[in-house]
């Protein structure tokens, strides 16, 4: 017997934190081993939404997810051919250890099969992911399915014509053969999780609605290495056996947190989890489109990593909704009340994820265009969303014990791929708590397995992406200063001279350019942005001016460079962004006059120093440029110098 095993004998409670695939799965596979084997199990489901609130901030929220068993990696090909014969009502010949803690197959078909739809799934690959595939299936048993021309890699002259041309004018370059998979399909998300939940508390499962603040530990002054439950935000413990993490993009914040409070830094996800948000929206139907495009199937443009990740399209749901998510997967890095620097979904309760800018809209338009062509150019794309989900570098979940306390559990990151497998994936996670997990699995899903080298993941979320506030007029400050809530500081490059730039580099920062975008912009000129003079060569080489905003003695944040007299962007940049960039860097606090002095004593030549007037005088005189000034159309400019990687 192992020591999971005596530790579930003696006090058999689980505390499982998130509401999504991995915690109902799990919530619902230990409540159906219960039922099943008569043993007295608590089991305690927490999420910061009712299940049945119209939305929720949970990656697995949504209109419909894709449900395929379309993978190069014959792992997770093999568990996706598990969790789709669930979705399609019956238990899978696929499953390894089928009988340990899965539902029944009359279980599994009356609970999943009525949110499922085997509409195919249409893959226009660049990568050779249709050989890999087609191999994949034989290889698992699956050979009838190929054989009987189910799952085929189909020339691309022949597979435009197929389902009606609905894809012939999709993007196909570099492309030689599309994955047609018509065992495949999409499931009604927000129905399916619903439902989820309901059957697990007609189980026994108790579902707490709460938003978790930290973990709590064990001992009296709560700072022993065991983990007990969670306390909330309205300061409730909530305690367990086992507490298991099943909290997506929210994770990496959450251990932060509680590494802080109880001073176990091994606690922190560090390069592990990365919170990463990706672009939906979607179009009501017509009649004439509903017709030809009802029967349709999922559409995906599966790309190489430097054309980036994969966008597509989901057929029309009950509602006629036709939705699209993006390609550009981006980060939203935010300073914790720790000092640690890490990516997190937006403070606001619903994580934003209604708030998305033009440039963000954008992305799904281009998803339009590549899988429809000219069909789709009338379709008004609406109702866009920001899913925020949490993702590895090697897109792998993690099932696992976490190393740094006990009783603590880590099953999440479903990376984007993770949703088609909520009817199975608690069985694994429940094998993991046992100690039962495979051994192929347990290595890789394991919290401290070697990470890839993440320069090579060209794939790997965008910086940035909160800081995009639609604007059209430059003088909106409180438009601008919302763009910067969460910036700690930012270097500019201006055009050849990339030298300090003083006090007012702060209406630059206002303008929210926090991602990497160049621009060459003039204090009193009216172009897309607003701007200040660095200190720049005079016709004198020997000498230079440096032109600030304010009394010059006030302390503001800036690089934290060792060298920060002689800070550039060659120095915190990636290469080729040295000729006009913006990046947001660590900062410390210096004054500009302060930087001014170390700037002479770096570079050994004399600055003369020259105030152009108070904050609020530079205010009064862009009040007075408004009402002259038309809108300088500046959201347009930032979506189109965001980073692409189309």
């Amino acid at each position: 017997m192992t020591d999971a095993t005596t530790q579930q004998a003696a006090d058999p409670s689980y505390l499982i934190v998130g509401a999504g695939v991995f915690g109902v799965s799990t919530a619902l596979h230990l409540a159906a081993r219960q039922k099943k084997e008569g043993k007295a199990v608590t089991v305690t489901l927490v999420d910061r939404d009712a299940p049945d609130a119209p939305t929720r901030v949970a990656a697995s929220w949504d209109w419909n997810k894709v449900v395929r068993a379309d993978y190069a990696d014959p792992t997770y090909c093999a568990l996706a051919l598990e969790a789709r014969d669930a979705w399609r009502g019956g238990n899978s010949d696929n499953s390894n250890n089928k009988n340990n803690g899965n539902t029944d197959e009359e279980e599994q078909g009356a609970l999943f099969a009525p949110f499922y739809t085997e509409s195919g799934v249409y893959w226009i690959s660049r990568t050779g992911l249709a050989d890999a595939v087609v191999d994949n299936y034989r290889r698992l048993g699956c050979g009838r399915e190929v054989d009987e021309g189910l799952v085929a890699a189909v020339p691309v002259s022949e597979a435009r014509k197929l389902y009606e041309g609905v894809f012939a004018e999709a993007d196909y370059e570099g492309v030689e053969r599309v994955l047609v998979n018509r065992t495949s399909g999409w499931a009604d998300a927000a129905g399916a999780l619903r439902r989820a939940v309901e059957r697990a508390v007609e189980l026994g499962v108790r579902f707490v609605k709460a938003e978790v603040a930290a973990l709590e530990f064990g001992g009296g002054d709560g700072t022993a290495r065991g983990v007990v439950g969670i306390k909330t935000e309205d300061g409730r413990l909530l305690r367990a056996r086992r507490t298991v993490l099943c909290t997506g993009s929210y994770t990496p914040k959450l251990l932060d947190e509680s590494a802080r409070r109880s001073g176990i830094e091994a606690l922190r996800a560090g390069g592990r989890i990365i919170a990463a948000g990706v672009t939906t929206g979607l179009t009501v139907l017509g009649d004439e489109a509903m017709d030809r495009f009802g029967g349709m199937p999922v559409g995906i443009q599966e790309n190489p990593p430097e054309r980036g990740a994969s966008n597509g399209s989901l057929p029309p749901n009950k509602d006629r909704q036709l939705k699209w998510w993006g390609q550009h997967i981006f980060k939203n890095t935010q300073k914790m009340p720790s000092g640690t620097e890490l990516s997190a979904p937006p403070p606001e309760r619903d994580y934003a994820q209604w708030e998305v800018p033009e440039s963000l809209k954008g992305d799904v338009n281009f998803a339009n265009r590549v899988t429809f062509g000219k069909q789709g150019e009338s379709w008004k794309i609406e109702q866009h969303r920001i899913c925020w989900e949490a993702l590895t570098p090697s897109a792998d979940f993690i099932v696992s014990p976490h190393s740094a306390a006990e009783g603590l559990y880590v099953a999440t990151c479903g990376s984007f791929h993770g949703w088609k497998f909520l009817p199975v994936i608690g069985k694994y996670v429940v094998q993991m708590l046992e100690g039962s997990l495979a051994p192929e699995l347990r290595e890789k899903w394991a919290w401290d397995r070697e990470l890839p080298d993440p320069s090579k993941n060209k794939r790997g979320p965008l910086r940035g992406g909160r800081g995009f506030v639609e604007i059209t007029d430059i003088y909106n400050f409180a438009a601008l200063q919302k763009t910067v809530e969460s910036v700690g500081a930012v270097i500019c490059a201006y055009r050849a001279h990339p030298e300090a730039v003083v006090e007012g580099q702060l209406l630059l920062i206002r303008a929210g350019v926090n991602l990497h975008h160049q621009t060459h912009l003039r204090l009193y000129g009216h172009h897309p942005g607003v701007g200040a003079d660095p200190l720049r060569p005079a016709q004198d080489h020997r000498r230079r001016l440096a032109r600030y905003l304010g009394d010059g003695v006030k302390a503001l944040f800036w690089t934290s460079a060792d060298d920060f007299a002689a800070y550039t962007i060659e120095a915190v940049s990636e290469p080729g962004e040295a000729d006009g960039a913006f990046y947001c860097v660590r900062n410390f606090r210096a004054s500009p006059l302060e930087m001014m002095e170390a700037y002479m004593r770096g570079r050994g030549v004399p600055l003369e120093r020259q105030s152009v007037g108070s904050l609020s005088e530079i205010e009064d005189m862009l009040a007075q440029a408004r009402a002259s000034t038309p809108p300088s159309g500046y959201h347009e400019y930032i979506g189109s110098r965001m980073p692409s990687t189309r």
